[in-house]
């Protein structure tokens, strides 16, 4: 240290330059203050103590991360030069890590790089380091010379504390300069020497005081082993004569104690033989009174159970009463429903009545309209008005329409009566399986009952005989006879009835159970009648029986409580008993641990002079242990600080990020609060739109229909008045020879009225088919319209895809909110290809051409509209527009 600081500073930059592991050579020792550079030498000289893993190049940032660095560096260095090099860094001026790590002081970081140094050339690999040394120049390799001098005569000053383990460090440092001075002789003959800078006779002084310290130090040592060895042999001496008394004592008072112990225990023994037969006896006196008493306990609870029974028997049978009840009230029910089929029947009846009344009276005004038909063809009647007659088979069949058209709808209402008898017929099938499943229930407890003995049937009879009178205010007699009225009425129905055989069947069942029903009702009401009799005769005995089970129970209870007094009296006796035995077993204990701590003590006394040897052992070791344990504490420590100072700066950039995420949730709800209020109106304004253009395209077509159908009608009226007007004519104007050519010419006027009356048949008919074909199209719009959204919301989701895909349109990658506006595009097309779809249902010439093409199907009279494949294509052709991929 005692050269110039630039000289000094720069032969360590030198010497530190020439380490290859190094990534970038340095110019300034103000670089080494962030420790990396220093940890990747120490890391070069010894990598199993020196690791570079946790320094990393965060330590640029803050003075706190180089002071760690340097923190752990310094521990590092110290550990390794006494456990590995056994030198003391006790007492060495320590370099101030603080100015390093905030000022970058170099003269501190200078006493850092001699430490290392020393390191170096002291370790396995001195010989490649002090190479190293010596291919600098001769100023460089006598500053490093210095400072290795130096350092090693401050580690050297403070090894005297140490015992004979630290005395190579002497040879070591004597090694190291004379390795270095003869290197330096043989690898650089033409240059001076490095004795010119350090003298050999100061090294030669030193060396000789650093001997004579030494040797007085050991000889003092020895003599003190000697004399800790002559007072060892003297307590060895002494403990050997103590244990021998102390064994033939401990033998006497053994024999003494084993002489009491006998007398003692026999008296005991004899003691304890007689209460055992005392206690034995009272035992068996009370075993036998508590057998007793629990026999009669179990006859007790035998009764009580008894009655238990009684009591869930008088529970199941107000049960069953009150099923019966309502199996009466369903009975009713049913009654009343057959009564009102038969009404409705009647009315059936008539209602057929009427319809054949018709039905005759309209083939009557077929045959009276053929027969006109006819006169008309005859010379006698061609002088009468044809259009008087044809005005009245007009009148005719209007009127005919409307009867037709009534009796349609009394046909509708009469289907409408024969379903809704068909519903309350399943409804009557459900009930009466509930009244079979309540019979056999019923059945189930009357055969439990009917096990016990009868002993009042008579009683029983008349009892069932009022109760059914009471509970349907009727008598037996009066419920046979509404029973067989209500099956007369019933073969009375299926007689006059012309339903489906289905339903008679069914109705023939439901007569079935109803008799069934009536028939077990009765049954089940005598049963519980005879039952409650027994109920009543049971109740009646067992009250007697129960006053005087409980006054037995009393008498019990009172003779075991005093059982009980007896039983606590002989415990008491038998714990004194056992505490008296457990004071003698005690003081038995006591004297064995007054015996055994006597010889343990002597025991003791002979392993602490083995401790005190195995402790002077011990004691350098644990030494060591405890000194590399606090390095280790040491270096963990700065571990964790430095991880603490990680997790601050995380935590920091997370509670940012967080607040950021918050902020972009927020904006998040208020861009999807917007967008979900759009298109809520978007899509309510397409559904109101969608439903104004299907009212208007249907108010159009039936507009233009209708018209059609006028000027139809008019057409046809013009041309027959054109007609009559000329049959007038011909008429005024015709003489008796010319009659026979007119009557010819009237007769193919009139069989043109007869194609012109069947052209109006006609349109009126395909008027009819064009009605049918609106509803039936209607419904179908509505049915392709319910499809199509079903498959729009089976591939869009409709609530949580089409949600995601929302969230995904504010999301700030951009390639995802590409897509999604790609799907909204698409489920927009396939909104506007059902528009159109629509538009060209609607459309009056599609239907006009549907009817031209084929009207009917295969001249089955079925329009093609409701033919099946029609509507398959229909379907498979919205299909195709909507979902093209497919």
């Amino acid at each position: 240290m005692e050269a110039e600081p630039s000289n000094h500073e720069a032969s360590l930059i030198a010497w530190i330059n020439t380490f290859p592991n190094l990534p970038n050579k340095i110019s300034n020792l103000a670089e080494l203050s962030d420790g990396v550079v220093l940890f990747e030498i120490c890391e070069n000289i010894d990598k199993s103590w020196f690791q570079l893993g946790r320094s990393t190049n965060i330590a640029a940032e803050s003075w706190a991360f180089k002071y760690n660095n340097l923190k752990k560096l310094f521990r590092m260095l110290t550990a390794y030069c006494e456990e590995v090099l056994q030198y003391r860094f006790n007492l060495i001026s320590s370099p101030d890590l603080n100015l390093i790590a905030k000022n970058e002081d170099v003269s501190e970081i200078i006493k850092i790089c001699c430490i290392i140094l020393t390191v170096a050339v002291n370790c396995e690999q001195k010989n490649e380091y002090i190479k190293r040394i010596m291919t600098l120049s001769e100023n460089h390799q006598g500053a490093l010379m210095i400072s290795i001098e130096s350092t090693m005569n401050q580690l050297e000053e403070f090894s005297h504390d140490h015992l004979n383990d630290n005395i190579p460090s002497h040879n070591n440092a004597s090694a190291v300069s004379n390795n270095i001075s003869a290197s330096a002789i043989s690898n650089d003959p033409n240059s001076t020497s490095i004795a010119k800078i350090a003298p050999d006779g100061l090294l030669k002084h030193l060396n000789a005081d650093r001997n004579t310290d030494n040797s007085s130090f050991v000889s003092k040592l020895q003599v003190e082993l000697l004399t800790q060895l002559d007072k060892n042999d003297e307590l060895q001496n002494k403990l050997h004569s103590l244990s021998f008394e102390a064994e033939r004592w401990h033998q006497k008072y053994d024999e003494e104690k084993a002489i009491k112990d006998e007398i003692n225990e026999q008296a005991d023994f004899v003691k304890l033989e007689n209460q055992n037969i005392e206690m034995q006896s009272q035992l068996e006196n009370n075993i036998l009174k508590l057998s007793k008493a629990n026999s009669e306990l179990l006859a007790q609870k035998s009764l009580l159970s008894e009655l238990d029974k009684l009591r869930d028997q008088e529970q199941e049978f107000l049960f069953l009463q009150e099923k019966v009840s309502k199996s009466e009230n369903t009975i009713e029910k049913y009654r009343i429903k057959l009564e009102q089929s038969s009404d409705i029947k009647r009315k059936l009846n008539s209602a057929e009545q009427q319809l054949k009344k018709e039905i005759d009276a309209k083939n009557a005004i077929e045959e009276k309209y053929i027969n006109l038909i006819s006169s008309k063809s005859d010379p006698s009647n061609s002088s009468s008005n044809p259009i008087d007659n044809l005005a009245k088979l007009e009148s005719r069949l209007n009127l005919a329409t409307i009867e037709n058209a009534d009796l349609k709808n009394k046909l509708a209402e009469i289907e409408n009566i024969n379903k809704n008898l068909a519903e309350v017929a399943n409804i009557a099938e459900n009930n009466s399986r509930d009244l079979e499943e309540r019979v056999r229930e019923l059945e189930l407890m009357g055969n439990t009952l009917s096990l016990k003995p009868s002993n009042a049937s008579s009683l029983a009879a008349a009892t069932n005989k009022l109760e059914l009178a009471e509970a349907l205010n009727e008598s037996p007699a009066q419920l046979k006879k509404e029973i067989e009225r209500l099956g007369l009425e019933i073969k009375k129905l299926r007689r006059g009835s012309v339903i489906k055989d289905d339903h008679i069947k069914e109705k023939n069942l439901l007569e079935s159970w109803v008799e069934t029903a009536n028939k077990e009702k009765s049954d089940t009401l005598l049963l519980l009648a005879h039952e409650k009799a027994q109920i009543k005769l049971i109740t009646a005995t067992k009250d007697a029986q129960i006053s005087q089970l409980e006054k037995n129970l009393e008498q019990k209870s009172i003779e075991i409580r005093n059982l009980e007094e007896s039983n606590s009296n002989l415990t008491n006796q038998t714990k004194t008993l056992f505490s008296e035995l457990g004071l003698t077993t005690r003081e038995k204990e006591d004297y064995s641990s007054q015996i055994i701590k006597l010889n343990t003590e002597l025991k003791e006394k002979t392993n602490s002079a083995k401790e005190l040897e195995l402790m002077k052992k011990t004691y350098y070791e644990t030494k060591k242990e405890s000194h590399s344990h606090e390095l280790e504490k040491e270096s963990l420590e700065g571990w964790y600080s430095d991880l603490d100072m990680k997790l601050n700066l995380e935590l920091e950039k997370t509670k940012k990020l967080l607040i950021e995420k918050d902020e972009i949730n927020k904006d998040l709800h208020k861009l999807r609060a917007e967008n979900a209020k759009l298109v809520e109106g978007f899509e309510s304004y397409k559904n109101e739109n969608n439903d104004i253009k299907l009212m208007k395209a249907r108010l159009l077509e039936s507009r233009e229909e209708f018209h059609n159908t006028e000027l139809a009608l008019q057409k046809s009226k013009e041309h027959i008045k054109y007609l009559s007007s000329e049959l007038k004519k011909t008429i005024n104007a015709s003489n008796l020879s010319s009659y026979q050519a007119q009557s010819k010419e009237n007769t193919q006027l009139l069989k043109q009225l007869d194609d012109y009356q069947e052209q109006i048949n006609d349109l009126k008919k395909q008027n009819r088919d064009i009605l049918k074909q609106k509803n039936f199209e209607s419904k179908l719009l509505s049915s392709a319209w319910f499809y199509v959204q079903r498959k729009l919301e089976q591939n869009s989701g409709f609530g949580q895809s089409s949600v995601s895909n929302m969230e995904a349109n504010y999301h700030p990658n951009a390639v995802s909110n590409r897509n999604n506006r790609g799907r909204v595009a698409e489920m927009g097309a396939a909104i506007d290809n059902n528009a159109a779809i629509q538009q060209s249902l609607k459309k009056p010439g599609v239907f006009a051409q549907r009817r031209n093409l084929d009207s009917f199907n295969s001249g089955s009279g079925v329009p093609a509209s409701l033919n099946p494949t029609w509507l398959g294509t229909q379907r498979d052709e919205l299909d195709s527009q909507i979902y093209p991929n497919k």
